[in-house]
């Protein structure tokens, strides 16, 4: 049985996980303007926004189906390619992590059924 982080350790952990996304962001930003011969991220780049977004979708796939099928090494494994990918749209997007800190920092402490019930409605 595991024991629940400490809020130490999990504050040092969730900044861990913070930091290694911005290293892959920056990173991502970096290989924009690489040779697409020589980097996948830049070639995803130059095949444009639909290419990107397709390829997010099809590793959110794969993260579901190895959810649903209880395959834990396989779900962290694609789990990183969703991250990945999520970031490799951020770059094509110009969004920033910050601004997607900035926006969990502003729901936090909402409950998620009236943050969804304040959305805007949408036909």
């Amino acid at each position: 049985m595991t024991t629940p982080a400490s809020p130490k350790s999990a504050t040092s952990a969730e900044a861990h996980g913070r930091h290694v996304l911005e290293r892959l962001f920056a990173t991502v930003v970096e290989r924009k303007t690489a040779s697409p011969e020589l980097s996948h991220s830049a070639r995803l780049m130059a095949r444009g926004r639909d290419k990107i977004a397709q390829k997010f979708g099809e590793e959110a796939v794969e993260c579901v189906i190895e959810a649903v099928n209880g395959n834990k090494p396989a779900l962290v494994s694609e789990s990183a390619d969703v991250l990945y990918h999520l970031v490799v749209m951020w770059v094509d997007a110009g969004v920033t992590p910050e601004m997607v800190w900035a926006e969990l920092a502003r729901r936090e402490g909402t409950s998620g059924v009236a943050e969804k019930a304040a959305r805007p409605k949408t036909p």
